[in-house]
């Protein structure tokens, strides 16, 4: 996100949807970890938190869809982040892993003081935990609380007709009371690359 309205003084953290470093790189969960400067009591706090404390001597490359997701969210909150971004977090993950981290997410703002974006498909999540929607399908369709957005007609006609579900993107977001306003906007700057885009592609087939 780039504009001089925007404080270029956040500290963002980003989880990637995936992450499958080379087999040949001899690199260990506490190497990854070590990557990002913290405190020793609030590493060891993160560590437990994300229930990862048995995990520090194995491999990356060797660790299940869930505990690799549980290693990338504890690198990304060492940072401290003001505002913690999350694509497709909950992607390969059982049910009961899915359903701890989660839990966990939904603590986040409160814990550290972080404003949690997340990229989703899925929909009871979005619908259930979260502050604020932006629904796209190719291009915006709707935004604001989730209970708002279900009440969209243009959400109602894509989840009325027999459309598959993962083409519809959720970005969901869970404000911290502190970066209210920077959330804001960020989400104001995707309404306005939206726009663009959009631009782009009405000129295009001119």
């Amino acid at each position: 996100v780039c504009s001089s309205d925007l404080d270029r003084s956040l500290k963002f953290s980003y989880v990637p949807q995936k992450f499958n470093p080379s087999h040949s790189l001899p690199l260990r969960v506490q190497d990854l970890l070590a990557l990002e400067r913290c405190d020793e009591s609030t590493k060891q706090q993160i560590i437990a938190e994300t229930g990862i404390e048995k995990l520090q001597e194995a491999k990356v490359q060797q660790l299940s869809g869930g505990e690799r997701q549980r290693v990338l969210l504890a690198r990304a909150l060492l940072r401290k982040p003001q505002v913690l971004v999350l694509d497709e977090p909950m992607q390969g993950l059982d049910i009961q892993s899915e359903a701890e981290l989660y839990e966990y997410v939904r603590s986040l703002p409160e814990r550290y003081g972080c404003a949690v974006v997340m990229v989703s498909h899925d929909l009871q999540w979005v619908m259930q935990g979260t502050h604020r929607v932006v629904c796209l399908n190719k291009h915006i369709c709707c935004s604001g609380s989730p209970e708002n957005v279900q009440q969209h007609p243009e959400y109602q006609a894509i989840f009325g007709t027999q459309r598959v579900f993962y083409q519809i993107i959720m970005i969901t977001v869970l404000m911290a009371i502190a970066q209210r306003q920077a959330v804001n906007m960020i989400i104001d700057h995707i309404f306005t690359l939206n726009r663009k885009l959009n631009q782009i592609g009405r000129a295009s087939c001119r």
